[in-house]
């Protein structure tokens, strides 16, 4: 019987926590939609130099709100693509969005299945966690046009260092769960591409061959006041789904331990959510 490889079994498994995260996914969450609204703002300097039709791709596109709304604000007419490797998540897409042309695949792999130079703008929202940033800014910078723009979002580590305390706590426990829970938390926080800070990235948007011509930092505060709500937030809200993702178990068997893990916080939970919102231009 053939088996699958490490690589290609964590990519089976990210398809289906990005399919379960589509049935509760929120775009009007109070983060999310905040974050997109910002994203507009920025490129409104830059789309009245856009063809018509504009052509636009979305690489992690989600449920297609972020398209959706910039056809609502953009003057030009948009010839939409959405990439995204849920079926679930492109299936949500195409009822925003019925002209949309969709493809199935990881946001790391874009340019095979898309032409090169074929785009007038970009986005890459929130698939840092999922995705390395040197692999979405390659991709983006293979399918852009000269001069094309990106739009980035992302969040960054901030938010983990209330999180970070409490790991060390359980991670001198003597009960099993919670060394397991520890266990869990960390091979996520390993595998995890979210940057630690704006300034972080800075280099990786040098290398390859962008420059940041808008930035703007988002501020939001976070309280939890149990485990529901860190389960709703942590993963069905999407923030930290990677989590789940596990060469060997399914993510029924990770939920359940996240579920399990989550009950070992102290609550309340308390932190901040730092999200930097950036437009950078494919250098000529």
């Amino acid at each position: 019987m053939k088996t699958k490889s490490p690589a290609r079994a964590v990519r089976a498994t990210s398809r289906q926590v990005h399919d379960h995260v589509a049935r509760s996914y929120r775009s009007d969450h109070e983060i999310i939609a905040a974050k997109t609204q910002a994203a507009l703002l920025t490129l409104e300097a830059v789309w009245d130099a856009w063809p018509d039709p504009a052509r636009v791709v979305d690489l992690g596109v989600g449920d297609g709100d972020l398209l959706q709304e910039l056809r609502r604000r953009c003057p030009k007419v948009l010839a939409p693509t959405g990439v995204d490797i849920s079926p679930a998540m492109l299936a949500l897409a195409r009822q925003r969005l019925p002209d949309l042309r969709t493809v199935e695949v990881s946001a790391t792999e874009a340019s095979s299945r898309l032409p090169a130079a074929s785009f007038d703008a970009a986005f890459a929202h929130f698939i840092l966690a999922y995705v390395p940033l040197p692999d979405v800014l390659r991709e983006a910078a293979r399918v852009l046009a000269p001069g094309g723009v990106l739009s980035l979002a992302t969040s960054t580590n901030v938010i983990a260092g209330p999180f970070l305390a409490q790991i060390d706590r359980l991670s001198r426990s003597l009960n099993p769960l919670s060394r397991q829970a520890v266990r869990m938390a960390r091979r996520g926080l390993h595998r995890t591409n979210t940057p630690d800070t704006y300034e972080h990235m800075l280099p990786a948007f040098a290398a390859a061959g962008f420059e940041v011509i808008d930035r703007r930092p988002l501020d939001f505060p976070v309280h939890l006041d149990g485990p529901d709500e860190g389960y709703q937030f942590t993963i069905k809200d999407g923030w930290c789904a990677n989590v789940l993702i596990h060469p060997i178990l399914p993510p029924s068997a990770t939920a359940w331990l996240a579920r399990r893990g989550l009950r070992l916080i102290r609550y309340p939970y308390v932190a901040e959510h730092r999200v930097e919102v950036c437009l950078l231009r494919k250098v000529v």
